[in-house]
Parts: structure tokens; C-alpha cells; sequence
């Protein structure tokens, strides 16, 4: 099976969500896409539009009021002046700098007092003013700016331009006729893209959060079978080096990784201790299940040692048999078939919407640490025939 593979309980339908827009642009065309996604996620809501680029403005009156998130489009270049005034009292690059700042400040402002969330998408400029190289390069570096400056707030989540573009393969974004005669700068295509992104950053916001990722060795971290050609006939070329890179990030904002495998335990480790091309470390991981009894059941024996519900489980395999007996035995566990061909698992690892998290906090990133250290003490107390051998072997200082 070639196709990569979802198991999962459908959601039930959550609260209504309610999406405040405004957009330095005509952006109503994003409503029947993003209309489409709701529904898709099971959620009944709203999209109410601010009056034609009014952002700065909207930004000023959001006053608090609560909405499940504000969504601020906004193409850099409607904020350059007209050529026939870029010669006025301030170059073209400072005036440019300037209506950003403010932009900035108010964002900073409005974020730290309202209770809901703000997401930023960058809109590309069109093809005119990316054809003047100082402009194209003017406009990367202020995305760049917006966004090292406003990603630091804990509400705030900035996607810039090229990251959309990229990720839906959006080729034809420009819409000439539109744009001059309507300021509606972007094909149908290009906003269904944006309201795929708007959509994925909600979905994170909405759901239930997993907490586990559980992945199988042969064929889905590395390529080969361990117990077959060794540690250094597995590889780790790009495909699987771009999910080990994946799999290290989502454990540094607080993901649990763990492993399940049908393999010797020492086949397995001997691949982590010898070949050079592993990113992945045991000290990433929290537990393991390396042996030949089902995977459902590992499954299961992991929950219990983490003292986690299976909903709260990804499990990450190759083989199809046993990602269907996973589904039928954990119905709860979202079960991730991925692709034969390792060509194509970047790609899906860049669709996985379950893998974002809106933000990060401290006590996320010290999430793996915390569970790491209790799974120890439970295997040291386990192990210990007294209570006085169990606290010698803690090492207390």
C-alpha cells in the first residue's frame, strides 16, 4: 500500500468558533474555502469581516472582546506608498520600515490585552514589484522582521509567505485583473491555500492535544530491517533523517516519544549506538515496547505505565497488517500508515496537522524530562525488593 494511512475515531462537532478577519486586501473570496475546512472539523462557526484594509484599525478596536481567533492577512507591498510619492520625505525602505513598526506595536499591544489568539499570514507580493530586486528583498526582510519580532508572543503565531506558498504548491497566486480592478490579488487557489493554513492553526487551537508519539524502527525511522543487516546495513538517508529531525522537535515542546517495535532489543539499540547517520537518541526517548508480542497490547502497556489515555497516543508505522490491528484493537489511538515510497514521507510529515501546536510553553518542554524521570522511578521501585534498596538506588541528593 503506497497510500499513507489515518485511523482514527471521527471527532464529534465542537463549540461554534468564530473568526475575526481583517486584511490589508479585498479577502472575501476566503470565505468558501474556510467555510468548507469548518465543516470538515467538525466546527459550526463564523466568519465576520472587517471593513476593506482596516487592520491597524481593527487591531485598535478589538478591545478584549473574546472570538476563538483573529486572522490578519496581510500583503506587505499595500503598505508601500505609490511610486509617485516613494520619492517623498522618506525613502522607499524606511517608509516601508515604519508602517511596519506600527503594525508591530499595535500587535504587541492588542495581543498582551485581548484573551484570544492572533494569527499572522504574510501574503506574497505580485510578480511587478518582486521583479524590482530591491523591493523583493526589502519585502523578505520585513517578513522576517514580523516575524522573529511577533512569533515570541505566546498568542501571537506569524506564517510567512513562502511557507504556504511552498507547502499547497501554489504556483499561480496572482490574480492581475483582480487585483487592479477589485484589490483581490489572489487566485482561487491562492485562497484556498490561505484558508488551509487559517483552518490548520484553528484545528490546533480546537482540539485536544496529543501527548505520545509512538513509532515503529524498520522501514519508518530508518530504512532497512535491523535484525537482518545490521546497524550499518540500516540508512538513514533524507526522508528518514527529515522525520528523526521532526520526531527530536516535537520532543522539545513537550511531545513523549517512544518506540514499538517487533525486534531484539539489542538489534534495535545497537542501530542508536553505531550508526552515525541516527539523529534520534535514547535520551529523547521516554519508554519502548521492543518485542514480538502485538502492538496493540504494547500500546496499551505503555498507556499504563504513563498513566495516559490512548487518546492521547500517535502511532507511527510502515507495515499496513499492523497498523490495521492497532486500529481495530486501539480505536483510540490515531494510527499513521506512512507511504512505501520514503520519497514521499516529508511530505506527508508536512501535512500532519496533529503534529501542530499553536504555542509552546515552558512546562511543555520540560514535559518529557518530568515523565521520563517517573518511568524510571517506577522501574527502579519495580526492581528494588525493599523500600530502603528503592530509595538507595534513587541516588537522592
Amino acid at each position: 500500500m503506497d497510500e499513507p494511512r489515518f485511523m482514527h475515531a471521527d471527532p464529534a462537532p465542537t463549540s461554534g468558533a468564530r473568526i475575526a478577519l481583517a486584511a490589508t486586501f479585498t479577502a472575501e473570496p476566503i470565505a468558501r474555502p474556510l467555510q468548507f475546512w469548518m465543516e470538515q472539523l467538525g466546527l459550526a462557526g463564523s466568519v465576520a469581516f472587517a471593513p476593506y484594509n482596516q487592520v491597524l484599525q481593527h487591531l485598535y478596536g478589538v478591545n478584549g472582546q473574546a472570538t476563538a481567533l483573529h486572522v490578519l492577512l496581510v500583503r506587505l507591498e499595500d503598505w508601500m506608498p505609490e511610486a509617485a510619492s516613494a520619492a517623498g520625505d522618506l525613502p522607499l525602505p524606511a517608509r516601508l520600515l515604519q508602517n511596519i513598526d506600527e503594525f508591530i506595536a499595535a500587535v504587541r499591544r492588542t495581543a498582551g490585552q485581548s484573551p484570544s489568539p492572533f494569527l499572522i499570514v504574510l501574503c506574497p507580493p505580485s510578480p511587478d514589484v518582486m521583479a524590482v530586486p530591491s523591493l523583493a528583498t526589502a519585502l523578505s526582510l520585513a517578513e522576517a522582521s514580523i516575524a522573529e519580532q511577533l512569533n515570541t508572543l505566546p498568542t501571537v503565531d506569524v506564517v510567512r509567505s513562502e511557507t504556504w506558498v511552498e507547502r499547497y504548491r501554489v504556483s499561480a497566486y496572482h490574480n492581475h485583473f483582480a487585483d487592479h480592478s477589485a484589490h483581490i490579488p489572489y487566485t482561487d487557489a491562492a485562497f484556498a491555500a490561505i484558508a488551509t493554513c487559517v483552518a490548520r492553526r484553528l484545528s490546533a487551537l480546537r482540539r485536544k492535544p496529543f501527548k505520545v508519539i509512538v513509532a515503529d524502527c524498520d522501514n519508518t525511522i530508518w530504512q532497512g530491517v535491523c535484525g537482518e543487516v545490521g546497524p550499518q546495513g540500516v540508512t538513514v538517508d533524507a526522508p528518514f533523517a527529515v522525520f528523526q529531525d521532526l520526531l527530536i522537535r516535537q520532543q522539545a515542546e513537550g511531545m513523549l516519544l517512544c518506540l514499538c517495535s517487533k525486534n531484539s532489543e539489542s538489534d534495535v539499540w545497537a542501530v542508536f549506538d553505531e550508526q552515525p547517520a541516527m539523529r534520534l537518541k535514547r535520551e529523547h526517548l521516554v519508554s519502548w515496547r521492543i518485542n514480538w508480542r502485538p502492538k496493540s497490547e504494547n500500546l496499551r502497556a505503555l498507556a499504563a505505565e504513563l498513566d495516559l489515555g490512548l487518546d492521547s497516543f500517535i502511532f507511527i508505522d510502515d507495515n499496513p497488517v499492523e497498523c490495521a490491528e492497532v486500529a481495530a484493537q486501539c480505536p483510540e489511538v490515531l494510527t499513521v500508515q506512512v507511504p512505501a515510497d520514503a520519497s514521499r514521507l516529508p511530505v506527508l510529515l508536512d501535512h500532519l496537522w496533529v503534529l501542530d501546536r499553536f504555542q509552546v510553553t515552558d512546562e511543555d518542554r520540560r514535559r518529557a524530562e518530568h515523565y521520563r524521570s517517573n518511568v524510571q522511578r517506577s522501574q527502579l521501585q519495580e526492581a528494588a525488593p525493599t523500600l530502603a534498596g528503592f530509595l538507595e538506588r534513587l541516588d537522592l541528593r
